[in-house]
């Protein structure tokens, strides 16, 4: 029951915050800002998330960059749910989730590389931030 609670908090706060307006700051020359990470997410790989089984232009812009980060090998990881431990919310954690639902409410796909997120980037982007981070 405690888990369930937290989580609704979370969800609230998601919710509310998503109402307000302010400038997201980011610290990756690519337009990456930094998030709450998934608790499942890889570390030092990409977390790409949307729809998988979909003929939505989201799932097909995944679908091809899946195809090119094989082709590049650099490691990922496909899913279509996010998910972030619930726990106390402080105001570090809440303007994280305040960021984490201008990246999940943008255009598909939403892809993660190390408590880093941005809505459907293109391929460069991705390929430059995860070697910025992996120092590749």
């Amino acid at each position: 029951m405690h888990y369930k609670s937290l989580l609704m908090r979370v969800l609230l706060i998601v919710l509310v915050l998503g109402g307000c307006s302010s400038q997201i700051e980011s610290d990756s020359p690519y337009g990456f800002i930094p998030v709450p990470m998934d608790r499942r997410a890889p570390r030092d790989a990409v977390l790409i998330i949307s729809a998988m089984n979909c003929p939505s232009g989201g799932t097909q812009r995944a679908r091809a960059l899946t195809e090119e980060l094989k082709a590049r090998a650099i490691p990922f990881e496909w899913r279509n749910e996010y998910r972030i431990a619930p726990g106390p919310i402080d105001d570090e954690l809440a303007a994280g989730l305040k960021r984490l639902k201008r990246v999940m409410d943008g255009k598909t796909p939403a892809v993660f590389i190390n408590h880093k997120g941005i809505a459907n980037p293109t391929l460069e982007q991705v390929v430059a931030e995860f070697e910025r981070q992996t120092l590749r």
